[in-house]
């Protein structure tokens, strides 16, 4: 992996949402996920980290529709298929490396 790679796999984990995506795939890895599912699995995932259960689920689901999910499709993270709003991600090494350290960095500052 070059610089420049490692700066694009860090930004995709850099998110606090693009990681709660990561970590809900990661248990789905090579399944067909709906965007739906996936929302909900975030929205409860965020909820749970901030103790607010208020998150709008089609806001969320929009913004990971047009933001997130995109950018995860771009650097071929996951396959994201608009027509049937569904995701499939396929386990990279390399993004779970860096999203274990993430979390466990998040982990460490929350004690």
């Amino acid at each position: 992996m070059n610089d420049t790679e490692l700066d694009v796999r860090l930004e995709l984990v850099a998110d606090r949402h693009r990681r709660c995506i990561l970590q809900y795939l990661r248990g789905k890895s090579g399944e067909v996920v709906p965007i739906a599912e996936l929302g909900d699995a975030v929205k409860r995932m965020i909820a749970d980290e901030e103790c607010d259960s208020s998150l709008d689920h089609d806001r969320l689901v929009v913004h990971l529709s047009h933001v997130h999910l995109p950018k995860f499709a771009e650097h071929d993270v996951i396959e994201y298929d608009r027509d049937s709003n569904t995701v499939r991600y396929e386990s990279s090494e390399q993004i779970e490396t860096l999203l274990d350290v993430c979390v466990e960095e998040a982990r460490s500052l929350s004690l």
